[in-house]
């Protein structure tokens, strides 16, 4: 397995877009979807648990026969790819299987999941071929699985690794990863997470901070051992096993300089659980960015009125460098001929 699903410099394959964007023709490449709020973990760390509106909206689910036609509306604008995420855990709506079936008809997808629901062969069979699966396991062994998740059901790790195996071994081509949020209380596991995640198949884990629109939610006097364990961790990639960590210190991501204009939201759609259309992941549930409501209108007219959002009420945000690589290549530079 070879690259790094997360170098920033991917957003240059999409360069078209971006500047059909700056001419007043939205069309994202990227759609992330929220079928469900509703979960069967209470995980401390939700980043839905920072929004205020929360508890409102926690029992929000799609309709069906509108994400149906949501479908058909992304395939016309040229839409390339859809997450199906959270919000809530997807594989916990109803109609997940039929809505998979369809979204693997007309999309690459992908899938970020708890990975509770994968011991049923149905929601195995139908996420054969996606091209990522990222299960949020955040712990090495079960007991601390079950304090970062707020579970009470003693085998749950082993039986979400069990499935893991079995559905990897059905979508050998599928890159299936082991998502690890670092808070204050799993950080001293980060080394033997990572050995889990190797031993058990995975092909890499993905550490990430965790944090809120205030800031970093990790305590200061934690951060420096964080980052030993994390340098340890590095040390059991290989060819065929990768190791994602955040490369730099938790409060340089909110010292990074920000562009004008956030040129990434003109390559993503964010829909929450609710129908509500948002410009990022950031910004999803937070009423004054919302962009528009699927239930009011089609994807194609929201997009067809929206403008490229500035940054200027941004929280910190990891697509600053994103927005800093493009902005150099789109805009005039001096001597450019002379590379």
């Amino acid at each position: 397995m070879k690259g790094n699903p997360y170098n920033s410099m991917k957003v240059l394959k999409h360069l078209d877009r971006v500047q059909g964007a700056l001419d007043g023709n939205i069309r994202p490449v990227f759609l992330q979807l929220d079928l469900t709020n509703k979960c069967n973990f209470s995980c401390e760390h939700c980043s839905s648990k920072m929004y205020p509106d929360y508890i409102q909206y926690r029992s929000a689910e799609q309709n069906t026969d509108r994400i149906f036609g949501l479908l058909n509306e992304a395939k016309f604008m040229d839409i390339k790819a859809i997450e199906i995420t959270g919000g809530g855990e997807p594989t916990l709506y109803s109609s997940f299987v039929e809505i998979m079936k369809e979204i693997r008809k007309k999309f690459e997808f992908a899938l970020v999941t708890n990975g509770s629901k994968l011991m049923q062969r149905e929601i195995r069979e139908c996420l054969i071929g996606a091209s990522w699966v990222r299960i949020s396991i955040d712990a090495a062994d079960a007991v601390m699985y079950e304090i970062v998740h707020g579970t009470k059901t003693g085998r749950l790790l082993s039986s979400v690794l069990d499935a893991a195996e079995k559905f990897k071994t059905m979508s050998p081509s599928t890159v299936l990863g082991f998502s690890f949020i670092v808070t204050n209380v799993n950080y001293a596991q980060i080394v033997q997470a990572a050995e889990l995640a190797k031993s058990s198949g995975f092909d890499n884990i993905r550490f990430s901070s965790y944090y809120s629109p205030k800031g970093p939610m990790i305590r200061e006097d934690n951060i420096e051992k964080i980052f030993e364990w994390l340098q340890d961790a590095e040390e059991l990639e290989s060819e065929d096993f990768k190791v994602f960590t955040f490369a730099e210190r938790v409060e340089d991501v909110y010292e990074a300089e920000k562009t004008k204009l956030c040129y990434y939201s003109s390559l993503v759609s964010v829909i929450a659980a609710t129908g509500m259309v948002y410009p990022c992941c950031a910004m999803k549930n937070v009423p004054e960015h919302c962009i528009g409501d699927i239930y009011e209108d089609t994807l194609w007219n929201i997009y067809d009125t929206y403008e490229i959002m500035t940054t200027e009420s941004c929280p910190p945000c990891w697509m600053d460098k994103k927005n800093n690589m493009l902005e150099y290549v789109l805009k005039p530079q001096l001597h450019a001929n002379f590379p």
